[in-house]
């Protein structure tokens, strides 16, 4: 039995990078913050590879609010097979922001609170392509909650969306295969 708990912790069941402080991420894996992280400024978290689930583990990463602070980076590739999960980003300018030719993103038990600009900012290339699933989220905007310029397929299942503007899209407002969410005041 301790043979294959070994084997299995090994083999990437139950490995994980611990984070405590702001980084680039540029190997697939799951990465868990340990600690709160507290007025960070400029970019926090970059992420530049496929297959990377980052547990905020109940914690929260606090940005300083300034104009271009992103809590989440993800830019530069075609980056596939992404999640951000369960715990609090607050006070970001962007909490998400996703610039990439054809990203796949999740977004699962995630509080986005008092972004001065945008929540989640989800626009590419060929983002028609790409996939978000946004679930059991809370996502506030100054101004934005959500913003993509072209949404195909987009899941959403008991989140809510507020803001201004809450839920936004402009180039060709395209919204198929929505599913799910509340968007309010």
């Amino acid at each position: 039995m301790f043979l294959v708990l070994s084997v299995l912790f090994f083999v990437g069941y139950g490995y994980s990078v611990d984070v405590t402080t702001c980084q680039t991420i540029t190997s697939g894996g799951y990465y868990r913050l340990v600690n709160d992280i507290i007025d960070a400024s400029g970019t926090c978290f970059s992420i530049q590879s496929d297959n990377v689930t980052f547990d905020l583990n109940g914690y929260v990463v606090d940005m300083t609010g300034a104009t271009n602070n992103y809590a989440f980076y993800i830019s530069g590739g075609d980056y596939s097979n992404i999640t951000i999960m369960n715990g609090r980003i607050n006070d970001s300018y962007y909490g998400v922001y996703v610039y990439a030719s054809n990203p796949d993103l999740s977004i699962y038990n995630v509080s986005i609170l008092y972004s001065s600009n945008r929540g989640v900012y989800y626009v590419g290339s060929n983002i028609s392509k790409g996939k978000l699933n946004i679930t059991k989220s809370y996502l506030d905007g100054s101004l934005y909650s959500f913003y993509s310029t072209y949404i195909q397929n987009i899941f959403s299942d008991n989140s809510t969306f507020l803001g201004p503007h809450y839920l936004y899209y402009v180039q060709f407002a395209n919204i198929s295969n929505a599913i799910g969410g509340r968007y309010c005041d």
